[in-house]
C-alpha cells in the first residue's frame, strides 16, 4: 500500500503512535502507514484533519484502532473514506463532509458514535458491518441524499434521530433481533413507503414523526 509522507505523528513512550494532522503533507488523497519510525500507528486524533481542505481521500490501515472526535469534520472536499481495522469512530468524525460519497468500513468496527457521518450532503448509501454493536444517537442525521442503509445485526436500539431529516430514504436493512427505535430515528425521511420491522420491535411514537407513508399503530408505544 502507498504510504503519505509529512504527516504529522504524536509518538509515546509506549512505543505507539497517534496521527495529528496534515504536517507537511502535499497529497490530496492520503495512505497513512501503520508504522512511523519504527511506532505502530492506532489512532486520529481529535481534530487531527478539522476543516482540512486539502484531502479527498483517507484510507486508514488495519493497526488503527480509533478515529477520534472530530477527526475529520467539515473536511469540505474529503470523497472518499477507507477504516480497515478501527474498532471505534467518535462523535462527529466525519460531520458536515459535503462530497463524502464512499464510505467502507472494516468489519472490526464495534463504535460510532453521535453524528458521526451527520450533515454529508453526498452520502446515498452506507453499509454497517456485523461488528457494529453500539450506534450513537444522529448519525446519518441530515444526510438529504442518503437513499440506502444496511444496519448491522448486533444493533439493538436505533437511537435518537439517527435518520433525522434524511429526505431521499428509501431502503432501510433493519437487525432482525432490534428492539427499540427511540424518538425521531426516522423524522421527516419522507420517501420511506415500506420497512420491513421485527415482530418484536417497540417503537417511540414519535420515531417517525412526519414520515406520513408509514403506518405503524400496532407497535408504536
Amino acid at each position: 500500500m502507498k504510504k503519505s509522507k509529512g504527516l504529522e505523528y504524536k509518538l509515546s513512550d509506549s512505543g505507539v503512535a497517534l496521527l495529528c494532522g496534515i504536517g507537511s503533507c502535499e497529497s490530496e488523497y492520503i495512505y497513512v502507514p501503520d508504522s512511523v519510525e519504527g511506532f505502530s500507528v492506532v489512532g486520529v486524533a481529535e481534530k487531527a484533519f478539522c476543516r482540512c481542505e486539502q484531502i479527498k481521500g483517507i484510507v486508514l490501515p488495519s493497526s488503527v484502532k480509533a478515529v477520534g472526535a472530530q477527526a475529520f469534520a467539515w473536511c469540505r472536499n474529503l470523497e472518499s473514506v477507507t477504516i480497515e481495522g478501527a474498532i471505534e469512530i467518535s462523535d462527529r468524525a466525519f460531520i458536515g463532509c459535503d462530497k463524502l460519497c464512499d464510505v467502507r468500513l472494516g468489519d472490526r468496527l464495534e463504535n460510532v458514535g453521535d453524528k458521526a457521518f451527520a450533515y454529508c450532503p453526498s452520502l446515498t448509501s452506507i453499509v454497517l458491518p456485523d461488528s457494529v454493536t453500539d450506534l450513537g444517537s444522529a448519525v446519518l442525521e441530515g444526510c438529504r441524499n442518503l437513499y440506502s442503509a444496511s444496519l448491522s445485526d448486533n444493533v439493538r436500539i436505533i437511537e435518537n434521530g439517527t435518520f433525522y431529516g434524511c429526505t431521499s430514504l428509501q431502503k432501510v436493512s433493519l437487525p432482525e433481533n432490534l428492539e427499540y427505535i427511540d424518538e425521531y430515528a426516522f423524522a421527516y425521511c419522507i420517501s420511506i413507503s415500506d420497512m420491513e420491522i421485527p415482530s418484536k420491535t417497540v417503537i417511540n411514537r414519535d420515531a417517525f414523526f412526519e414520515c406520513g407513508n408509514i403506518c405503524l399503530s400496532d407497535k408504536v408505544s
